[in-house]
């Protein structure tokens, strides 16, 4: 049985990532092609290439803009001469915006189809307009998505409040499945590694952001965070790791450092693969969720959010939102502070009592792993993916 995987970038996502690595396990045979953004030619990345078939369709575009959607029609003309030839029984498909070719393909091959919504995409999309065109794009999104979605066999999605998101799909595909956005506890460290970063950042207090870099995500208040925080101690460290999503937002935040002069205490790493982006949180104190107010956060089940548990699977005290659903799994497992994450005053003092507290702070982070390894974890969510496709497969 032969499965191919339309995916939106250069890489999959962590949670796709395990899904393709679950199918595999049971047999099928995975074939991955991404679309490639990139003005230079994109290679396969890390496991991705040991583990499956990569190919990709070479077409510049930005990420995540309006002006995406003139580059459509062009990536339609790609995608479908790249698949015209390729034998195939599921397309596993990975963006709205790609299920309108992914239909047309399936029908022609007579193939199921798996619409992979593992973000909030009409929701997402309508935040791309001004605020008071925000609820019509909502309104044009969901009324787009349900029709397409009518023609897919099953639908894999995330845990929203209320399970707003699966009730709504439910009513156009029988075959849904939630998918908590958990971590693998079958995870390969290097303790050299980590022993090595150990040494390295020895003596520092650490405090960890990994993730994407933008406002929605509290990046602008670090400085001011910092800023209180080093007054209290100069062991004091901030490692971000992940990658800006605007130049202009980059721009502003190291002028912010530069003016609060935090430069030595601000260490910014690019996106890293899993496994070597987990080698720095063991050695990191405290795991940053800063999610702001707002109606996109608003949208956030506390099942959905990788973060959080990334941190909990590190076994490190988390700092996330008291707003919505989306710390209530801090709360509810005891491994962490929830806090008001737009005052940097109160972000700033959880960090601190966490550093006078490190007997505390261990237990928080003992909570966190413990629950990982019980009650979230992929291994136990694989079996809905595996039920999902057994079900359109028969």
């Amino acid at each position: 049985m032969n499965i191919l995987i339309l995916n939106h970038y250069e890489r999959l996502s962590p949670r796709v990532y395990l899904e393709a690595i679950t199918l595999k396990k049971y047999g099928y045979n995975i074939d991955v092609v991404h679309w490639c953004r990139k003005s230079s030619k994109c290679l396969p990345f890390g496991l991705e290439s040991q583990n499956f078939n990569v190919s990709f369709i070479d077409l510049v575009a930005p990420y995540g803009t309006k002006k995406l959607t003139f580059k459509l029609p062009q990536l339609y003309s790609k995608v479908f001469s790249c698949l015209k030839n390729r034998q195939f029984n599921v397309i596993h498909c990975a963006q709205l915006f790609l299920l309108p070719i992914s239909i047309s393909i399936a029908k022609n091959k007579g193939a199921k189809i798996v619409y992979d919504a593992y973000d909030r995409y009409a929701i997402d999309y309508a935040y791309n307009y001004l605020p008071k065109f925000q609820n019509v794009a909502r309104i044009f999104f969901e009324k787009l998505e349900n029709m397409l979605i009518r023609h897919v066999d099953g639908i894999l999605t995330v845990s929203t409040p209320d399970e707003f998101l699966a009730k709504r799909y439910q009513k156009h595909c029988r075959n849904v499945q939630i998918l908590f956005n958990v971590p693998s506890i079958d995870l390969k460290i290097d303790s050299s590694k980590i022993s090595f970063l150990r040494r390295s950042y020895k003596n520092f207090y650490i405090i960890t952001y990994v993730g994407g870099l933008n406002r929605n995500n509290g990046i602008f208040l670090l400085p001011d965070i910092l800023s209180i925080l080093t007054q209290y101690s100069n062991s004091i460290l901030l490692l971000l790791i992940g990658n800006f999503e605007d130049s202009a937002d980059r721009d502003f935040f190291l002028k912010k450092v530069e003016e609060y002069k935090l430069v030595k205490y601000v260490h910014i790493i690019d996106w890293l693969p899993y496994t070597e982006m987990f080698h720095y949180l063991k050695i990191s104190n405290v795991g940053l969720a800063l999610f702001q107010p707002g109606k996109h956060c608003s949208m956030i089940g506390k099942y959905s959010h990788r973060k959080l548990f990334t941190y909990m699977q590190a076994g490190i005290p988390v700092i996330s939102s008291n707003f919505g659903e989306v710390g209530k799994i801090v709360e509810e497992e005891s491994c962490g502070i929830l806090v008001d994450t737009t005052s940097p005053r109160e972000i700033a003092d959880a960090i601190i009592y966490l550093l006078n507290n490190s007997d505390k702070a261990q237990i928080m982070g003992q909570n966190g792993r413990r629950v990982i390894e019980e009650k979230y974890n992929w291994e136990k969510e694989s079996k809905k993916l595996i039920k999902l496709y057994k079900d359109i497969l028969k």
